[in-house]
Order: C-alpha cells, then sequence, then structure tokens
C-alpha cells in the first residue's frame, strides 16, 4: 500500500504512483470505478479533477476514430472578420458587452451581411450556424473578442514598481580585507 501523500510532502506526485493509480482505475470493476477515484484522491491529496487529468497520460488511449470533419468548418474569413467586428464593436471599455453573439447574427443576417450557414448533406437543407459553432470558429481562427482584447505580453510582465522585480548577479567575486585595521573592502570581480 502507498504512503498518504500531503501538499506539505512534495509539488509532484511521482509517476509510478500515478501509474499505479491509472491501472486501478482501469482495472476496477463495474461499479467500483468512482470509489477507485474517491481513494486515489484522499492517498494523493488531489482533487477528483487534477486526479483524473493527473493519471490521464497513464491510461490507455480510446480505440474511437476522430471525426473526418473535425476542426473544419465551412465558414469564410471575410464573415469570421465581420462577425467579429460587430461583436467587438458592441463591447463596451469595461469589458460588459451590449449584444449576445446570438443577437450580432441576426443583425448581420437581417442585414444581409453573413449568411452563416451549411447544407446539410443528409437533407440537402440550408441551415444556420448556431452561435455555438460560430464562436468555436472565432476561437480557432484568434478572432474571438476576448483573444482580441488579450494585452500583449509587454503589459503582462510590466513590473508594479520599481522594486517588484529582482536581479541577481551571479558572477564569481572575492571580497578581501585590507591589512589596516579598518573596516575596508575590497571587491574583485573576474574569473579564478
Amino acid at each position: 500500500m502507498h504512503k498518504s501523500w500531503s501538499k506539505d510532502d512534495a509539488m509532484a506526485i511521482l509517476p509510478s504512483v500515478l501509474s499505479h493509480w491509472a491501472n486501478r482505475v482501469e482495472t476496477a470493476k463495474f461499479g467500483e470505478t468512482e470509489k477507485v477515484i474517491d481513494e486515489g484522491c484522499k492517498q494523493t491529496g488531489l482533487s477528483r479533477a487534477t486526479f483524473l487529468r493527473q493519471i490521464k497520460p497513464y491510461r490507455p488511449k480510446s480505440n474511437r476514430k476522430v471525426r473526418s470533419d473535425k476542426g473544419k468548418h465551412q465558414l469564410e474569413k471575410a464573415e469570421l472578420d465581420l462577425i467579429s467586428a460587430a461583436w467587438l464593436h458592441l463591447r463596451q471599455k469595461n469589458g460588459k458587452t451590449m449584444a449576445t453573439l446570438e443577437r450580432v447574427l441576426d443583425i448581420l443576417r437581417a442585414n444581409h451581411r453573413i449568411k452563416a450557414e451549411f447544407i446539410d448533406e443528409n437533407t440537402g437543407e440550408v441551415r444556420p450556424y448556431s452561435a455555438t459553432s460560430v464562436e468555436r470558429a472565432l476561437r480557432n481562427a484568434n478572432l474571438h473578442p476576448d483573444q482580441l482584447l488579450r494585452p500583449a505580453p509587454v503589459v503582462q510582465l510590466q513590473s508594479k514598481h520599481p522594486n517588484h522585480v529582482w536581479q541577481i548577479d551571479p558572477s564569481l567575486c572575492a571580497v578581501l580585507l585590507k591589512r589596516n585595521r579598518q573596516r575596508q573592502w575590497v571587491v574583485h570581480y573576474g574569473r579564478r
């Protein structure tokens, strides 16, 4: 049996421990998986979501096929640009939106500025994209207002005040005391 871990013991859990718990979760009988997960959470001191995320690399991959159209959409770049610009224009400086994406799509469709629709291959009918599909396409194209309004890295890394960030000089130095009894220090920087 493994020792009970606390957060003070280690920042990271050993791969062998994670592998052990992944194996136990995979080999658990029907109806016992939740008990094993709860036990693993107690032993490792992790929350359920963190525990499952940590053991995921040690579990076998799913044999499910990936959809052939994964990540593809029929929305054109020009339509995405227009939707993004309209939605961004309806945001206030404090970050609040004056209209939801559904409302923006309704307005743009009513004014015949965008189509944002697709042809259902099974029935042949033309159907509009849902707001969630459009939002997903905006995020994939890095055109979502949250992504566009994200501060540049130089702003994120600015120091708040002069002593906010410290720097250490790791160079070698020799500190020598002069022969006379006064406290005068001589510092010599350089290589030995």
